[in-house]
């Protein structure tokens, strides 16, 4: 009786041995795949965030050009604001100084014209 449980023990032993083999190789045949999707998802992930990392550098370095030359026509503008605005004081200025002069000259030919008339004046009243 002793052989035969053995036998039993042993033939237990040795399905139970089998269905663990196989149960690896199971294992094996449906985790290989599965890890290979698994991995060529992580990839793909992985290359589109260097690819958008890529793209917001690119931004960046082109808003930093973008900023530099906005700061370059800001800078050249004021330069040629202050530049229009002294030769439009110098316009002014000279404006003010020819309008003096006039302003002069018609007074000298107002006092002129008073002078003539009062010759005029003298003249006629005395004849």
């Amino acid at each position: 009786m002793e052989g035969l449980f053995n036998a039993i023990v042993q033939k237990a032993q040795s399905d139970l041995l089998l269905f663990m083999v196989l149960l690896c190789v199971v294992i094996v045949l449906v985790a290989k795949p599965l890890y290979k999707q698994l991995t060529d998802y992580l990839t793909l992930k992985e290359q589109q965030k260097i690819t958008r990392e890529g793209k917001l550098l690119d931004v960046i370095q082109g808003n930093s050009s973008i900023m530099a030359e906005l700061k370059t026509l800001l800078t050249n503008t004021n330069e040629n604001c202050r530049t229009c605005k002294i030769e439009q004081l110098s316009y002014f200025k000279r404006f003010e100084d020819k309008q003096d002069a006039s302003a002069l000259v018609l007074n000298d030919i107002e006092n002129g014209i008073d002078t003539i008339a009062q010759n005029i004046a003298g003249i006629t009243g005395k004849q």
